[in-house]
């Protein structure tokens, strides 16, 4: 990666025509790319020889597409939609297609700020994942805006919204926030644990994560997502899939925020035409749902390669995490995770000389409004990745912080609560019981039996005594 350039394509609202990506995909063959990968901005990300940008022939064939680009190494601000999705969950909403069209139409399509533009009604994208969060009410034609301050506080505008004003509001709240100059509606904006209260908070989070991959029915119709464990998908397999897209004049092709592609509006009769083409690249549409929902930075192999040790310890320790979601992001970014991974360099712009790990947890990572707890500061990647497998394991069930010289750690109640034999100093953790006297995994003192004899020198119960975590 590091004798290539990246290069980065907007794809605003994420709706994508096959036919288009047919001609992005031509494009990144004819600069010798490797590979396509879907950004969980909604973008077409891809690499190509420096050799072949050096005379700049490369930018004269980006001009020449319908989009804008620009340097992948750069922070990413682009538009976000759950357009793919239209149809497929939200049968009852008045988002139509035409209705994002009409928006993307009007907005800069590389804001400064992230603009995220969501119905309620779907399960795909999460409603909070710009600085400024247009939200389908139920009111036709009307949304609301959640905005992000300059502390990372969610707000909700006092008003609604009508779709026709959200290119002027974009631009004056951009202004306001770049310029830190809040106006008078701005401060009245009522925080969003309040906005909560008053409001069907059902609605305003959901409870698992969205299937991603795989064909799925949706009235008479399919759609197909498609996900790479590297997020890197050949680019002989898409241009097969954007062939047999022509041939049926049939399916529309989507990103979505999960890195994932989504072409919709299969006909059942042509199901066997798609599945041909995944059988004929041996295609795998059964990944677990724990690599579903597990993200890391865009093009960032230190994140990729942190996550396969993280998978790779509970895999020794046989963990299952599921239920979990891990996010590994550069300082700043947010995604929809239970354990979030933010990397801090200790010198930023030159990404070296080490980082350390910020780690977080949160009971319902859909919800942005639920408590983010910071779990553990450590400065090396294999400290991060015994306390994650913690966390995953039920190891830190009861969270306590303490501080050990540079480590910031969480240490379970359970194993602070240590007694020791008064004779031999044998300790009695109930993290690990006393399988050799049947005494079984995280069972606690008071819960051993009174017969319980020290495994060392065969003392009473009695003889043992609570000691303190900095007494060991």
């Amino acid at each position: 990666m590091k004798d290539r350039k990246k290069i980065r394509i907007h794809i605003p609202g994420g709706n994508l025509p096959p036919v288009e990506l047919r001609n992005i995909i031509s494009l990144a063959n004819s600069l010798n790319a490797d590979f396509i990968e879907p950004s969980s901005r909604q973008e077409i990300l891809f690499d190509i020889p420096f050799s072949g940008a050096a005379n700049g022939e490369y930018l004269v064939k980006l001009k020449a597409l319908p989009f804008s680009f620009d340097d992948a190494s750069k922070p990413s601000t682009n538009l976000v939609t759950s357009q793919p999705v239209v149809d497929i969950y939200s049968k009852s909403s008045w988002v139509s297609e035409g209705v994002y069209l009409d928006i993307l139409s009007d907005l800069d399509k590389n804001p400064s700020l992230k603009i995220n533009i969501t119905d309620l009604e779907q399960e795909m994208f999460p409603w909070w994942g710009g600085n400024l969060n247009y939200v389908a009410s139920e009111k036709l034609g009307f949304w609301h805006l959640i905005w992000e301050d300059n502390e990372k506080n969610l707000k909700v505008f006092p008003e609604l919204i009508y779709t026709n004003l959200i290119q002027s509001v974009s631009r004056d709240m951009t202004q306001a926030i770049l310029t830190n100059k809040y106006s008078s509606a701005m401060k009245m904006s009522t925080d969003f644990k309040t906005f909560l209260q008053t409001q069907n908070q059902e609605k305003w989070k959901q409870k698992k994560f969205p299937r991603t991959e795989g064909f799925h029915r949706y009235g008479n119709k399919y759609w197909l997502g498609l996900f790479a464990r590297d997020y890197k998908f050949p680019i002989s397999l898409l241009e097969s899939l954007c062939q047999i897209s022509a041939q049926t004049q049939s399916a529309k092709l989507g990103i979505t925020p999960w890195k994932t592609f989504l072409f919709r509006d299969i006909q059942e009769k042509d199901l066997p035409k798609w599945s041909e083409v995944l059988e004929k690249y041996r295609w795998n549409t059964r990944h677990s749902g724990l690599e579903l929902s597990w993200f890391v930075t865009d093009q960032d192999e230190d994140a990729g390669f942190l996550k396969k040790k993280i998978l790779k310890k509970l895999d020794s320790v046989d963990v299952f995490p599921a239920g979990f979601s891990l996010g590994i992001f550069s300082e700043g970014e947010t995604q929809i995770t239970h354990i979030k991974v933010e990397r801090k360099y200790r010198f930023p712009k030159l990404k070296f000389f080490g980082s350390n790990y910020f780690i977080y947890f949160s009971n319902t990572p859909w919800n942005r409004a639920s408590q983010i707890n910071p779990v553990a500061n450590v400065g090396t990647s294999w400290k991060a990745v015994e306390t994650i497998s913690n966390i995953i394991s039920g190891k830190l069930d009861n969270l306590t912080t303490t501080k050990d010289e540079d480590i910031i750690s969480i240490i379970p109640k359970k194993s602070r609560e240590l007694y020791q034999c008064a004779h031999c100093l044998t300790i009695y953790n109930p993290e690990f019981g006393d399988l050799e006297q049947s005494i079984p995994l995280n069972t606690n003192w008071e819960n051993v039996q009174e017969t319980y004899r020290c495994q060392v020198c065969e003392s009473p119960k009695s003889d043992f005594k609570l000691i303190s975590l900095s007494a060991v």
